[in-house]
């Protein structure tokens, strides 16, 4: 049997934003999604 997984990573850019990387894999199944972020006041 294999294990399930979920990973969150946060990527800083130079200019104050960033990404959101998000993977999950459970048995044959796996995606990555991404999201950019922008830094408000």
């Amino acid at each position: 049997m294999s294990a399930s997984e979920l990973k969150v990573a946060y990527e800083a850019d130079d200019d104050g934003t960033g990404k959101i990387i998000a993977t999950v894999k459970s048995g044959e199944f796996s995606a990555r999604g991404q999201r950019g972020l922008i830094q408000t006041t």
